[in-house]
């Protein structure tokens, strides 16, 4: 048996106004023969068996089968050269003779019990019952039969054939109790017919069942009973029945896998007729075939190839204890499981699948380093790239710190071998397990998790042998998610797995902290290659690389721009710098900019708090809490954090505050439901005892419980924690944008921080920083040196934005820390020194500008001018403040005896002495002349807004103030907020002309050619162009400035 002949339902019969008429039975065997000889004629092969799965007859009378025989199976038998040997078949519900159906046996199958039924099927089966309204069809199948010397058993109910010693067919019936119209749900083949099948058969054969009815005909009981036992012992089942053909797969995780063919009707005057042929690889073995599926066209009455059934008409298995393997579906499944995997990211929560952003267009590969541990395993590799990492053989460990992103590197990973499977390559078919989600208790739990990826009900096939065979062979890439979340029993399991599968390709990720021990363990395993490669800190260049991922969307900004608003946004906010979160801030950055305009930094952790909080509870049960409830907890939480001054819990203590957070509120929650999101989103630590993950939680928790709490904005707005809780000031002045309460507060702490500050040093320094002119200071500028260098107009000219260089500088001198943390507060100003003073200040200033800058609906223009001018004039105090300090006089004496112990040779002269404090001074007074810059950098930094109100404020402020200090200061934030004209505001600045305002431009000249990398081509021309002109124009008595320092330091050592 290799090539079979499948057909079914033809329902022969002697009367012209029933069924198919016998005369026209044979043209139909003809025509099937014909073209079923043509069809195999390609392949070389010929039909060799034919199973006919019932409705031989129309009404199982002794006449039709006569007729059946003669006029179709026959001439069908003949014309494909076969004989009664060839020939299996089932008997059908049409097989039955209705007529023999006594009073009795119609009530018998309504009112006994399966048991009952059982024992009659065993009746029938030993003969001691006879059954009547099957007599015709077994005495037609008796003289079919008679010929064949290979029946392993036959009677009244089922017959069984041996084709080779380990392939058997067994024809059952699922009709012997089919009596009308109404037998769906009330049909049985019984435990007792498909046992005592089974047990014709040797254990270790290969089966082939053939039945009339779908199982889902049968009573719901005996279906149980059945298909336990078609699901353990049946590899192939064939039947009809139903007039249309298909094919599935049914399977258990625990069990073995039944191939299901549904043979249509050969009746042309049926809907769809047609028949099928099963080709089987390797002769008497149904592993591995094809099925070919054969359409009969009424129009031209011939047959064609049935493309609906598959590619050409054609449908592939390859099995392994029986399975189909369809490459089309399994193919369109991996592109299925691809276009959702692909799309499986938190900043998708709530977005149309339209706007839902893609794994493989966002991934950047991050930058990969040497495990610490790796040096103490001589066997392992080291992975040196994210190529090497893709296309490892063996187990790769990727390790690193909490969102760093490993878990998005293994889903890249995952899409990418997807992508392969989807273009029908299959060499190696992937799976992701995340140890967070699943549990892996045992080897058999996780071969089950591996073959329900691949399970969709709709698709009618199942692919559990393909997926344990390709594991066999190696032919799978396992990416195994989270590893350090498994418990150690589950931790076990895996490793158990990976070792009896060492043919498999893994990659596994893990924590920095289990690097040693994990390592260590698959190390220890013989058989094993073993590879390993740690996450390392993200760069700017990596930064600037995410935001081009993103920048076909962002068309309202460019790239430059994009970058500064979310480094500002990560910086301030104390957020840790990993893929996740700038994914997080662009995502916010782009949907919440098209639905509310420009965001502040308030705006953008409440909309992250929200996306991971909806993200990870979602529940449309009314017993547990939803987005607004865990939002008050949240606040409730911090609420008590801040005034215990403890910014831990453990888990008995949160729940303790659940519970107390139902009684104030009156809900009956259960506690866990308000503590189990917070640490499944992220916000909270997973790990007693307990605490925010990032420090923007907790402030804006403060900000937000604020408005609720009299006790807790007192708290935080008392003098002793108001800078401690600077955020939360800021983001509650951002969520009460129309007050002025915060802002006169902080006004109130500032003028007395300048106060301070002016006291302190006076009495430290006898300089009244109120009367300093910043004009008149003494001291050599940046411009004057750039103005002595006969070389230096043309290293102007040379001067331009180098991105790459100048971001691989920048993460040289400060480089991005990796994670967020509960970093401790500015401590409140303590006590009258020079330094904390002036650290003070800056902070109060900070805060001052800040809350300007969030508290942007105050209804009264005169009111914001006068804060904002103060906000100017402090940092203008700030600015003479740190130049005040900075007095060579009381610095050279503070610091050379350190320098004189540590860096000075002991056998140095009292000249070479005397001619390092010298140029050491000079060093202090150019520091000197950046102050201004450095301070208003600071101002910038606090105050900038994309929102066109700054803009104005600045344009206003300009036109009533005529002070060139205030001036330069304010055309310098118009230039950092990139409002307005650059070429305008660098004209206003030169023509200011005073000697505060001449260096404090070079220096942002110099600072824009260097660090603004968007600039256009004229702006950039112009800016190096104003540059040579400051310094044409400050050489002129430049000679005599610098005579008149250097006589000041000479007469200073004598």
């Amino acid at each position: 048996m290799e090539n079979i002949l499948h057909i079914s339902d033809l329902h022969i019969s002697t009367n012209p106004k029933y069924g198919l008429h016998f005369e026209n039975s044979t043209p139909i065997a003809n025509a099937t023969a014909k073209d079923a000889i043509e069809t195999m004629a390609a392949s070389g092969k010929k039909i060799d068996s034919i199973i006919f799965s019932g409705d031989i007859a129309f009404s199982g009378k002794t006449e039709e089968y006569e007729k059946a025989l003669s006029h179709f199976v026959n001439p069908l038998l003949e014309a494909l050269e076969l004989s009664y040997k060839n020939l299996y078949i089932c008997p059908g519900n049409h097989d039955s003779d209705r007529s023999a159906v006594d009073r009795f046996e119609k009530s018998y199958r309504e009112n006994s019990s399966l048991q009952e039924k059982n024992q009659l099927a065993k009746d029938i089966i030993s003969g001691s019952q006879t059954w009547q309204r099957v007599k015709a069809y077994n005495e037609f199948r008796s003289l079919i039969d008679k010929e064949k010397n290979n029946v392993a058993q036959s009677n009244q109910l089922f017959s069984t054939y041996k084709i080779t010693e380990n392939f058997h067919l067994l024809c059952l019936s699922s009709s012997w109790l089919a009596q009308d119209d109404n037998d769906k749900g009330k049909l049985f083949i019984t435990e007792s017919q498909i046992k005592e099948a089974i047990r014709s058969t040797p254990g270790n054969s290969q089966r082939i069942m053939i039945i009339h009815h779908p199982t889902g005909w049968l009573d719901q009981e005996d279906t149980k009973q059945v298909s336990t036992q078609i699901e353990r012992k049946i590899d192939a089942l064939l039947f009809g029945h139903m007039h249309e053909f298909d094919q599935s797969i049914e399977s258990k995780f625990s069990e073995e896998i039944t191939l299901r063919l549904q043979a249509g009707t050969l009746d042309p005057g049926e809907e769809n007729p047609g028949y099928s042929i099963i080709c089987l690889q390797n002769k008497g073995n149904i592993k591995y075939g094809k099925i070919i599926y054969r359409k009969y066209c009424q129009e031209n009455k011939q047959y064609t190839q049935w493309n609906e059934r598959g590619k050409n008409g054609e449908f592939d298995f390859s099995t392994d204890g029986i399975i189909t393997f369809d490459s089309e579906k399994f193919s369109a499944l991996s592109g299925r499981i691809l276009d959702k995997a692909d799309k499986e990211l938190l900043i998708n929560t709530g977005l149309s699948d339209s706007k839902k952003k893609s794994v493989r267009d966002l991934f950047i590969s991050p930058n990969l380093g040497r495990p610490d541990c790796i040096e103490m395993f001589s066997s392992v590799k080291k992975i040196k790239t994210f190529e090497e990492l893709l296309n490892f053989k063996g187990v790769s460990i990727i390790s690193g710190g909490v969102k760093k992103g490993k878990s998005f590197a293994l889903q890249y990973i995952y899409a990418k071998k997807l992508e392969k499977q989807a273009t029908r390559n299959f060499s190696q078919i992937a799976f992701h397990l995340d140890c967070k989600a699943e549990k892996l208790h045992s080897k058999s739990r996780i071969i089950q998790k591996l073959c329900e990826t691949y399970i969709d009900p709709d698709l009618g096939t199942s692919f559990e042998k393909k997926i344990k065979q390709s594991i066999s062979d190696g032919c799978a890439t396992i990416l195994i998610d989270n590893f350090c979340e498994a418990t150690a029993v589950e931790r076990s399991s895996i490793i158990d797995f990976i070792v009896e599968n060492p043919l498999c390709n893994y990659t596994i990720s893990i924590s920095t902290a289990e690097e040693m021990s994990v390592i260590g363990e698959l190390s220890d395993r013989d058989g094993l290659t073993i590879g390993a490669t740690s996450i390392g800190v993200l760069k700017r260049t990596n930064i600037r690389e995410i935001i081009s991922k993103w920048a076909p969307s962002m068309s309202f900004d460019t790239e430059d721009r994009i970058f500064s608003d979310v480094m500002q946004v990560v910086k301030n906010s104390q957020l840790p710098h990993n893929h996740f979160i700038y994914s997080m801030l662009l995502a916010i950055y782009e949907n919440k900019r098209e639905l509310k305009g420009i965001l502040n930094e308030a705006d953008v952790i409440e909309n992250f708090i929200e996306i991971l909080l909806k993200k990870h509870f979602i529940s449309t049960s009314p017993n547990q809490p939803q987005y607004k409830e865990l939002l008050h907890f949240l606040g409730f939480l911090c609420h008590e954090m801040i005034l215990k001054d403890c910014y831990t819990f453990d888990r008995n203590h949160l729940l303790s505050m659940a519970l107390e957070f139902n009684k104030y509120t009156m809900f009956s929650y259960p506690a866990e439901s308000y503590i189990e999101p917070l640490i499944s989103s992220g916000i909270l630590t997973n790990i007693p005892p307990h605490q925010f993950t990032q420090l923007c939680f907790l402030d804006y928790g403060v900000a937000y419980y604020m408005q609720h709490s009299k006790e807790l904005l007192e708290h935080v707005f008392a003098d002793r924690n108001y800078l401690r809780h600077d955020k939360a000031i800021e983001y509650f002045a951002s969520k009460n944008p129309s007050s002025i309460n915060s802002l006169k507060f902080i006004k109130e702490k500032t003028d007395a921080a300048i106060q301070t500050a002016r006291d302190i040093i006076i009495s430290d320094h006898n300089i009244d920083i109120s009367a300093l002119d910043l004009n008149k200071i003494d001291n050599i500028s940046f411009l004057d040196i750039a103005s002595t260098s006969e070389q230096f107009e043309e290293k102007i000219k040379e001067v331009k934005s180098d991105r790459a260089r100048h971001d691989e500088l920048m993460d040289k001198i400060s480089p991005l820390e990796p994670k967020g943390k509960l970093a401790e507060r500015p401590k409140p100003f303590a006590g009258p020194s020079s330094s904390d003073c002036i650290v003070n200040l800056r902070e109060n200033l900070s805060l001052y500008s800040r809350v300007f800058r969030s508290t942007e609906l105050i209804m009264d223009p005169s009111e914001t001018l006068s804060f904002f001018e103060d906000i100017v004039l402090g940092h203008i105090y700030l600015t003479k403040a740190i130049i005040s300090r900075l007095d060579e006089d009381l610095i050279i004496p503070l610091i050379m005896p350190k320098i004189d112990s540590e860096f000075l040779a002991e056998d140095i002269t009292k000249e070479e002495r005397d001619e390092f404090v010298s140029t050491f001074k000079a060093l202090i007074s150019v520091i000197k002349g950046v102050i201004p810059n450095h301070v208003q950098g600071l101002m910038s930094e606090n105050l900038s807004s994309r929102k066109p109100r700054l803009h104005n404020i600045i344009e206003r402020s300009i036109k009533d103030n005529d002070n060139d200090v205030i001036l330069s200061l304010l055309i310098f934030l118009l230039l950092d907020i990139e409002r307005g004209d650059t070429i305008k505001n660098i004209n206003a600045l030169i023509d200011i002309n005073t000697k505060f305002s001449k260096t404090a431009t070079f220096f942002k000249i110099i600072q824009m050619l260097t660090n603004k990398h968007d600039l256009p081509e004229d702006v950039r021309t112009y800016l190096s162009k104003s540059a040579l002109q400051l310094v044409s124009s400050n050489k002129e008595g430049l000679g005599q400035r610098i005579q008149m320092f250097q006589k000041k330091i000479e007469a200073e050592f004598g």
